[in-house]
This record gives structure tokens, C-alpha cells and sequence, in this order.
């Protein structure tokens, strides 16, 4: 009993000390913008090496149909058609790499062989790259583009490995975020320049 009791104590250590760990590391994760680019000095290589996220969630999602054809007892041909779905999903904070950089783009593969593109864009007073589906939704005229479960809305279409899927984000179009922790790797030299007041112009005569 008591060792049961010590068992479970340890374990709600652990999970907390875990989810403090997850929330800290979340918190320094920034946006990759421009600036920060140019703050780190950061060339195209440097931002392949750079441990990437995104920002929420994005998920593909593909309605297929599965005909089955087979002879009944009364030896009629008879046809089953199933309805079911392909999704793909990419949550929040998964770590992803840059494959292909570019001032405007970004080529982000989640997963060896299939990639997704995110383009520069300024949305909400917010710079950075932002995902961009292969075709949007006013490209493809969706007739049933509505809004989903908790918020979840159809965006566009996305080909991804072999098939095609709808896109489907939540409320915000997610974008890439760096750990700016990892940054500091690449500050070579950095200082900030404290100033001058009137009263000092005496000492550099």
C-alpha cells in the first residue's frame, strides 16, 4: 500500500516536471521572421540546420469510396460501397526541417520523400512564413467550404505523397516557429551600445 502510495506521488512529479519542461521550451519559440534572420546573420544553410515547428494544427483530409462487388445467395451480383477517411495530421509544435530557403519560401518536410511550402506574408500585424496550400480554397471553388467541428474550416487542397486532400485549419494559418534558444548558436559577435549623455562629452576631449 505504501509502496503504492510513493509510486503515484513520483508520478505526479514527473508529469508535472514534464509539463513545466514542454510549456518552457513552447514559450521560446518564436516566429522566423526576416529580422531575426538578419539579427542571427542566418544564410540559407544555417536555416536547414535549424530545428523547425508550426505554429497549429493542419489537417489533410481525403473522402474516398470503396466499391465492392460479390454474388449474394441468390446468386444476384450485388455492389457494397463504403464511404471513409484518409487524414493526415499535423499538430501544433511538430518539429519539422527546411529543405529549400528562400527569401519568399520555405520547402518544410515533416517526413522523408513529402513536403509542404510556407511563403512569407505579413497576416494580422504578424510577419513570418505562412502555410500556403497548393491550391486555395477560391481556386478550387469549393460549394461546401463551411465551417467544421470547434471552429475547423476547409482552406484549400493539398497533394501530398500520391493523393490529393482538403486542407483544414482551426482559427489561425499556421507558420514556422524557431526555438530561439537555438539561435545563440550563431551569434558570433553581439553588443548593445549603452549611449551617451551630455554630461560625459567632457571625458572624450
Amino acid at each position: 500500500m505504501l509502496l503504492h502510495i510513493f509510486y503515484n506521488y513520483f508520478r505526479l512529479i514527473f508529469v508535472f516536471f514534464y509539463v513545466l519542461f514542454f510549456l518552457f521550451s513552447c514559450a521560446s519559440r518564436v516566429p522566423l521572421t526576416r529580422q531575426l534572420i538578419k539579427e542571427y546573420n542566418l544564410s540559407y544553410n544555417d536555416i536547414k540546420l535549424l530545428q523547425l515547428y508550426i505554429s497549429d494544427d493542419i489537417i489533410l483530409e481525403q473522402e474516398s469510396k470503396s466499391i465492392n462487388k460479390d454474388i449474394d445467395k441468390s446468386y444476384s451480383l450485388k455492389k457494397i460501397e463504403q464511404q471513409y477517411l484518409k487524414r493526415i495530421y499535423f499538430k501544433a509544435q511538430t518539429p519539422c526541417i527546411a529543405v529549400e530557403c528562400s527569401p519568399d519560401k520555405l520547402v518544410v518536410a515533416f517526413e522523408p520523400l513529402d513536403n509542404l511550402v510556407f511563403v512569407y506574408n505579413n497576416l494580422d500585424s504578424q510577419e513570418g512564413f505562412y502555410y500556403k496550400p497548393d491550391k486555395k480554397e477560391n481556386e478550387w471553388n469549393n460549394k461546401n467550404n463551411q465551417n467544421l467541428f470547434d471552429n475547423y474550416k476547409i482552406i484549400g487542397q493539398q497533394k501530398y505523397g500520391d493523393s490529393v486532400y482538403n486542407v483544414i485549419i482551426k482559427n489561425k494559418m499556421p507558420l514556422i516557429l524557431v526555438d530561439e534558444s537555438n539561435l545563440k548558436n550563431f551569434l558570433v559577435e553581439s553588443r548593445t551600445v549603452p549611449g551617451m549623455r551630455l554630461k560625459e562629452l567632457d571625458k572624450i576631449k
